[in-house]
């Protein structure tokens, strides 16, 4: 097992000496050699530089990207539909069965991606990043459809 670098979010951290080490950045941290008290630590950095950036981005900004994720979350949905639609009317005119199971599936991976745009557009907005339990948060008090 191992924890992503929560400096550069690019590189894999190992343990040598008694610190873990980036592969790619070069970042140090102190931590036992024991891989789940590593992720704890990590996502602790990762939530401070994630509330620094937010802290440190303009207004308009911020509304501009919730209002970019927004968008791209209505166009999968709405995509993500059609197809749904067009299997459904696959399977009434009695078209093959893959051929039905792919539209099938492409429809509700597309709404999956509108499913994680809308969330991420929720985090930008409600300034909640980086926080356990969040998406049980947002899957359960949240407007799915934004």
């Amino acid at each position: 097992m191992t924890c992503f670098c929560p400096e550069c979010e690019r590189g894999q951290l190992y343990f040598s000496a008694g610190k873990w080490h980036c592969k790619n950045c070069r970042f140090r941290l102190k931590a036992p050699d024991d891989i789940n008290i590593l992720r704890e630590k990590a996502n602790e950095i990762r939530y401070e530089k994630g509330q620094e950036r937010l802290d440190k981005m303009p207004h308009q900004e911020r509304e501009s990207l919730v209002k970019a994720h927004r968008n791209r979350s209505r166009c999968s949905y709405a995509v993500g539909f059609i197809c749904l639609l067009v299997a459904a009317f696959g399977w009434a005119q009695g078209q093959g069965g893959q051929i039905v199971l792919q539209w099938l599936a492409v429809g509700a991976m597309l709404c999956v991606f509108g499913f994680k745009w809308a969330f991420r557009s929720w985090q930008i907005e409600t300034g909640i990043v980086f926080v356990p339990g969040a998406f049980l948060r947002f899957f359960h008090h949240e407007k799915w459809l934004r």
